[in-house]
């Protein structure tokens, strides 16, 4: 039984790992999309840019950008037959979806941040606020604050914008031009009162795959991830768990790309991504028959100042951990 949930656990962590995969690489690949427009378009402004070319300068344009306002989501949830199941943890899940949901601003340069952050899981709902500041940052629960061991904030000093998301991941052994991401024009929209194209793409689900068990199997992508610890997570859900990502590398049946770019700055307004996978016979999976994550992200105010009021008393970290993980324990809501 113990072997089966984690199996579960694990399809699941890959496909979320897989959905920011692709989220990054959203505006990457090489491929001259086809370029349409709506009725009422202007076929001038249109006829300016390829799809591609629209995508390429938008993350050229993101480079420049410092800090904006966002909202970002992502839903994973199950498909079956309950009936089949002897996991309650995957009974839960396929009548109650994981979800989380971040708002705020955020800044590179200065490093700051503000946001609320709400999560879903098994029955239980977790509201947390958290602050960043350089290299410092707090979360808030249940109105006390707790200050982050700034071994945990390390992303926040390097992270910066950097290199394009392209280069990232190649970094990490992924090669977003293999991926096929053929871009469509469907026409130009209006996102809050702004001028957007929208864009589409289906790229090609079995070559991400691929690309991703490629990086997993590369002894170097440890060293690559930088976090010790996250480097220590992923290889051993890597070595554990590799039947089962080999299976799931199968199962990986579509991907759902769609951008909203404003047309005056090119800056990226809006983005969706839909990936499906057919967990039918799948080892571990028990009645699952798919799993579906969905993520959604919008950005607005660009280059605006981001202040952040330091917490004038925090508690120590550990004090939180032990609260949620009780939580967590107890069965109980943590909100």
């Amino acid at each position: 039984m113990r072997r089966k949930h984690m199996s579960m656990w694990a399809v699941m962590l890959l496909a979320l790992a897989l959905a920011l995969a692709v989220a990054v690489a959203a505006g990457c690949g090489g491929d001259e999309g086809t370029n349409t427009s709506a009725a009422g378009d202007s076929p001038a402004a249109a006829a300016q840019l390829t799809p591609q070319q629209i995508v390429d300068q938008s993350q050229q344009a993101m480079q420049a950008v410092n800090s904006a306002a966002f909202t970002a989501d992502l839903e994973l949830n199950l498909e079956g037959d309950a009936s089949k199941m002897t996991d309650a943890t995957a009974k839960q899940l396929l009548s109650s979806p994981i979800t989380f949901h971040a708002e705020g601003s955020s800044s590179t340069k200065p490093v700051a941040a503000d946001m609320d952050v709400t999560v879903a899981l098994m029955g239980q709902n977790l509201a947390m606020g958290v602050l960043a500041e350089g290299n410092k940052a707090w979360v808030q629960y249940e109105d006390a604050w707790y200050a982050v061991p700034q071994k945990n904030t390390k992303a926040l000093t390097t992270g910066g914008s950097g290199a394009l998301p392209t280069d990232q991941l190649k970094d990490l052994g992924l090669d977003p031009q293999a991926w096929n991401v053929e871009w469509t024009l469907t026409g130009t929209e209006t996102v809050d009162g702004a001028e957007v194209y929208h864009l589409t793409a289906s790229p090609d689900a079995k070559k991400i795959a691929a690309d991703l068990m490629k990086a997993l199997n590369d002894p170097a992508l440890y060293k690559k991830l930088g976090d010790p610890q996250t480097a220590a997570q992923v290889k051993s859900l890597k070595t554990q768990n590799s039947k089962q990502l080999t299976e799931l590398q199968k199962a990986l049946k579509s991907v759902a790309v769609e951008l909203w770019i404003e047309k005056d700055s090119l800056y990226m307004r809006k983005g969706t991504v839909a990936i499906g996978m057919d967990m039918t016979g799948m080892q571990g999976a028990e009645g699952v028959t798919a799993m579906n994550v969905d993520v959604a992200f919008t950005m607005a105010d660009f280059n605006e100042p981001v202040e952040v009021k330091a917490p004038a008393q925090a508690q120590d970290f550990d004090t939180l951990m032990n609260k949620l993980v009780g939580g967590m324990m107890s069965g109980g809501t943590t909100s």
